[in-house]
Parts: C-alpha cells; sequence; structure tokens
C-alpha cells in the first residue's frame, strides 16, 4: 500500500536489502527477473520500524526476513486465510492485495505525480504497462483542462 511493491517481493524482502537511512529497499529478484530498487516513503519506513522492533522483542533478534512466520520462521509462503479474515472484517470481500498496488499507482497520479515517476516506482520497464494503473480522477481532469482557460485569457 505504502510502497507499490508487489506481494512477493513484500513477502521475500531481506533486512539486508533495506536501507533506512538511504530510504532504499533492493529487490534483488523482481517479476521481469531484474532487480530494481523501491523507494521508502515515512509510513513504509514506519511499517518497517515495527517489524524490527516486534521482532527483536518476540526473537531477542532480527531474523533474515523482514515479515517472518512466526512457526517455520521463514517467509510467508500463503497470507490468504490472513488477508481473507481482514478484508472480511473491513468489509472489503472483492478487495485482492493486488489491488493495494493499483491504489498507490492511482494515489501517486492524482495528487500530481507524473506516469514516468509511477512507473519508475512500479518498476515497470514500459509505460503502457503504468497507464492501465493511473486513473485520473475528475478533479485532476478539470484542472487541466483549465488550463485552456489560462491560456487563452
Amino acid at each position: 500500500m505504502y510502497t507499490g511493491a508487489r506481494r512477493h517481493e513484500a513477502m521475500n524482502s531481506e533486512w539486508q536489502h533495506i536501507n533506512l537511512g538511504d530510504k532504499d529497499w533492493y529487490v534483488p529478484i523482481t517479476k521481469s527477473g531484474k532487480p530494481r530498487h523501491i523507494v521508502l516513503n515515512g509510513k513504509a519506513i514506519e511499517i518497517i520500524q515495527r517489524a524490527e522492533k516486534l521482532q527483536l522483542k518476540k526473537h531477542g533478534h532480527i531474523m533474515q526476513w523482514l515479515f517472518v512466520n512466526p512457526q517455520t520462521h521463514k517467509p510467508y509462503r500463503c497470507i490468504f486465510h490472513k488477508w481473507n479474515r481482514i478484508r472480511n472484517e473491513l468489509d472489503l470481500q472483492n478487495m485482492r492485495i493486488h489491488d493495494l498496488r493499483h491504489s498507490f499507482a492511482s494515489t501517486l497520479v492524482n495528487n500530481g505525480a507524473t506516469l514516468y515517476e509511477v512507473q519508475k516506482l512500479l518498476g515497470h520497464s514500459r509505460s503502457a504497462t503504468t497507464e492501465r494503473y493511473a486513473h485520473l480522477a475528475n478533479h485532476r481532469l478539470q484542472r487541466a483542462a483549465s488550463l485552456i482557460d489560462k491560456a487563452y485569457s
């Protein structure tokens, strides 16, 4: 939700790839098979810091993975049941985890980020892929259209 990361990127994230000082998360293997860097914002950093505190409290040390399964001490392989419980509690039965990535992109575009910036943040190699995620809110379109008023005044 706060990074635009794919589910498997988050589930397989390792502490060695997180650099809070540079606000950077290195993903060595992506969907395309290529590595990428994810820029960390304040909310993402808060969640990472909470995960760190939780691991220290629960295990006395930092585990290899950010989000570790307490039973196996390895990354989660399936989170469907937990996700399903959460979305049912919130009355969001039709929401998929991937929808959070979509919301990340749409929120960025609707708050002024360019499609190029969103493309880089999502790790897309083609801009056409990013365009599928970028739904502009009507107020953004109205503001853009009003540029004509200013230009011809």
